[in-house]
């Protein structure tokens, strides 16, 4: 296991910004993915020492500080926060503080989606409210497609303004032939 111990220093990443810092003894293993907040994974290698992050290049969250309203905005399944920046950058320029988190598992690989499921995305969701709940009087939320289901679950169980629900599949219609997947098992 690669320990920086106490005079050791290795990078790190928290959410979805790199950073430098000292570390107390913590252990890494080789190989393993590391969850940070954001739904973020740090793939470490001994051999390098070298933290890699896993996340596409712009499909960063990002945040844009503005007023006490704050809006969640939340980014469809596959997607990234990247889908959301144009509608983020004008909710920003009306006032409003602006946050869009990255799902657990989006803008990252194919099988690190493979290990995700609602539960963790919306774990990510909570996330992002939490983080604006720190600095906003009231939260809207913003959802597209997927996002805007895990819009509204999150209303559920937190205190939520108002709540725009974008192309979110709520019905599937019946010539859609689902009765023809195989089972989940």
């Amino acid at each position: 296991a690669f320990s920086a111990g106490d005079r050791g220093v290795c990078d790190f990443v928290c959410g979805d910004y790199i950073g430098h810092c000292k570390n107390d003894g913590v252990n890494f293993k080789e190989g393993v993915l590391y969850p940070t907040g954001w739904g973020t994974l740090l793939f470490i290698s001994c051999w390098t020492r070298d933290v890699i992050e896993l996340i596409l290049n712009g499909a960063e969250s990002f945040f844009l500080p503005g007023g006490p309203h704050g809006v969640l905005l939340v980014h469809g399944f596959t997607g990234s926060p990247s889908e959301m920046v144009l509608l983020g950058g004008a909710l920003h320029h009306q006032g409003f503080t602006v946050l869009c988190m990255r799902m657990a598992g989006h803008g990252t690989t194919p099988e690190d989606m493979e290990h995700m499921n609602w539960e963790n995305w919306f774990d990510s969701v909570m996330d992002g409210y939490s983080l604006l709940e720190g600095c906003c009087e009231r939260i809207s939320v913003v959802g597209h497609s997927m996002g805007g289901l895990m819009a509204m679950l999150l209303s559920t169980r937190a205190e939520i303004y108002k709540i725009v629900s974008l192309a979110a599949p709520i019905f599937i219609a019946d010539e859609r032939e689902l009765r023809l997947l195989p089972p989940r098992e």
